[in-house]
């Protein structure tokens, strides 16, 4: 009976210290000392109406107070208890600021558009810059070999895969380096090496890349082969003589296909009045597809498809060809013509200006775009070089 009692007290013990221990993790407590620009949050409750409970917000600007200013994904700004917030991770960064790894630190974007969200810049269209980091949630600050400025992101192209090296664009190629070529390690254990950084390949050791490190001295990479290999990005190959000539202080280029009225061409083998190897413009054509031309005394000719040695269309990219097609010279825009710029398609209200007399607001900018109105009615300033022509005024009246 003893030796019962004490085994009844051994399971006892044994049961208690196999109970798993329960550790309550106090959640952190947010306050204005622990918070920093730029960091996310989700709200934990509804506040002001502006937020919702699960909303990712960014804190855009710290007042001093335990309330400061946040920013949502759509650009909605309100002021949030930091005590209704808990941080947010990076999975719902990602999902509820898509566009925040996009535009990460870094990245090489392409200038498209200038005056998106109200936000103007000095950049050309085509410029090419990196991103030095977030302002609100639709600006970044770009730079370039001259400047920093903020810039709307409906005004810029990710370009991904690349990198800007003093001006010249650099790709990512699924290749092995060669000697001029450059490589750049995303994460490296070496205090004279750079993440991020892109080294050129200066010459081959037993088939290994060396290249200058951050110290000046030569690195070899035979054991630390975890980088990306880059490549400039090779322009495309000159056209060849005769592609393009110049008419009339315009640029056309060779073209094979059905003619069309506004073409120039030339022909293969004198006759009559027509001179070989002049260009002569076309002014109509038939049912056939056979042009009418004036010779050289003036006369209507018909020339026949197998006498055409060569035909000239004006060169224009897609953007000019939507002026051209309406009859249109290129940035020729009027009062109530649909255009569209970054893929938003509005209706011009005031041209060459920045003053509504609709609405009564003011536009920043140079007098060398527009203000127009989406569909909802919302005015915004738009550059002439970043707007193509949609449907023309006259079309709509008709």
């Amino acid at each position: 009976m003893a030796n019962q009692n004490v085994l009844d007290a051994l399971k006892v013990v044994t049961e208690a210290l196999t109970v798993p221990v329960t550790t309550t993790v106090q959640a952190e407590v947010l306050t204005k000392h622990t918070v920093s620009e730029g960091e996310y949050f989700v709200m934990l409750e509804a506040d002001h109406g502006w937020f919702s409970l699960g909303d990712v917000i960014k804190l855009t600007r710290k007042d001093g107070t335990e309330s400061p200013v946040f920013t949502d994904a759509k650009g909605l700004t309100a002021y949030v208890h930091l005590p209704r917030l808990r941080r947010a991770t990076p999975d719902e960064v990602a999902e509820g600021f898509p566009t925040t790894k996009a535009f990460a630190k870094g990245t090489v974007v392409k200038v498209i558009g200038n005056g998106g969200g109200g936000t103007n810049h000095f950049y050309d269209i085509g410029a090419l810059g990196t991103v030095e980091r977030e302002a609100e949630s639709n600006t970044v600050i770009v730079a370039s070999d001259v400047r920093s400025q903020y810039i709307a992101k409906t005004d810029l192209e990710v370009l991904t895969d690349a990198k800007l090296l003093d001006g010249k664009l650099y790709e990512k190629v699924d290749e092995k380096a060669s000697i001029g070529d450059y490589i750049c390690y995303d994460e490296i254990d070496r205090s004279y090496l750079t993440d991020g950084k892109l080294y050129e390949v200066i010459k081959l050791h037993c088939g290994d890349e060396i290249i200058v490190d951050d110290d000046g001295d030569n690195f070899d990479t035979y054991n630390k082969r975890d980088f990306d290999v880059y490549k400039p990005v090779k322009n495309e190959a000159p056209p060849a003589d005769g592609y393009f000539v110049e008419i009339d202080g315009l640029r056309y280029a060779k073209f094979e296909g059905e003619l069309r009225v506004g073409d120039y061409i030339t022909a293969s083998h004198d006759f009559g009045d027509i001179t070989l190897g002049k260009k002569y413009e076309v002014f109509g054509v038939d049912s056939d597809g056979d042009g009418y031309i004036r010779d050289d005394d003036g006369c209507t000719r018909f020339v026949d498809a197998d006498r055409i040695q060569a035909i000239y269309r004006r060169a224009l990219d897609e953007r000019e060809e939507s002026f051209v097609k309406f009859g249109r010279e290129v940035d020729e825009f009027k009062v109530g013509d649909i255009v569209e710029a970054r893929g938003i398609k509005s209706v011009i209200s005031t041209l060459k200006a920045t003053y509504s007399h609709n609405t009564g607001m003011c536009f920043s900018g140079a007098h060398t775009g527009f203000i127009s109105a989406n569909a909802d009615g919302h005015e915004h300033w738009e550059l002439i070089k970043s707007a193509s022509l949609v449907e023309p005024i006259e079309s709509r009246l008709k």
